[in-house]
């Protein structure tokens, strides 16, 4: 059963007393969240009358009343949650009907009380889950197709090179495709030095200073386009 910790099913200050008043009258269609404190009334006074039926109708129907009280709570937290917007009429004839069969003095038989167990179904449904979208890359136009081959033909190692490398990137920050293309070919050249075995020269721009801005925008980039995994070197 879902209720507040500390908080009886019944309690005045999650219920509104159906009859107890203070201070001057109020609307009965202020709104307390997404229900009318109408609702909120009527609410209250079906859960006074469970309780009070269950205290003294007969022992079988504790049970009965319990799962009533069970749902009603659980449909008050789902109206916290704004789950609920309001109370369907088909509810509200429902469980007044099932409580009429003990009002005023009168009572059916274990056998004869109807118990209307989908009452709630409809209400209380769990909410469909959301399925995810996968994420599909959008089509490069001929433009950044262009640009994609450009670099992966990319030879300029110089720290100019490097700079207009970083320039593409930046330019096309919307693209998938040119940014991948980006990010693979600084890792091939990273590796394409690192084979060589020999130093390398001073002219080349593969040194961290040269390297990190391009890399970091490579990367920053790529990563807020789906990119991830990509090694260097």
């Amino acid at each position: 059963m879902e209720k507040l910790p500390g908080q009886p099913l019944c309690s005045s200050s999650l219920w509104p007393h159906p009859h107890r008043g203070a201070g001057p009258a109020q609307p009965t269609e202020r709104l307390v969240g997404p229900w009318s404190l109408q609702e909120l009334r009527w609410l209250a006074t079906q859960l006074e009358k469970l309780s009070q039926q269950q205290s003294a109708g007969p022992a079988w129907l504790t049970e009965h009343h319990t799962w009533h009280q069970e749902q009603l709570a659980l449909l008050r937290t789902r109206m916290e949650r704004g789950e609920v917007p309001a109370l369907p009429a088909e509810l509200k004839e429902g469980l007044e009907f099932y409580l009429s069969q003990f009002e005023d003095g009168q009572s059916v038989s274990e056998e004869e009380f109807y118990i209307d167990p989908e009452l709630y179904t409809e209400l209380l449904a769990p909410a469909p889950e959301e399925v995810p979208v996968p994420y599909e890359r959008p089509r490069a136009t001929e433009e950044e197709l262009e640009t994609v081959q450009r670099l992966k033909d990319w030879s300029d190692t110089t720290p100019q090179g490097l700079a207009k490398v970083k320039k593409l990137l930046e330019a096309n920050a919307t693209s998938a495709e040119v940014q991948e293309a980006g990010i693979t070919r600084l890792g091939g050249l990273l590796a394409e030095a690192k084979g060589t075995g020999s130093a390398l020269p001073s002219s080349c721009g593969l040194t961290p200073s040269a390297m990190c801005p391009v890399v970091m925008e490579a990367v920053c980039l790529g990563a807020g386009l789906g990119l991830l995994g990509v090694r260097f070197g």
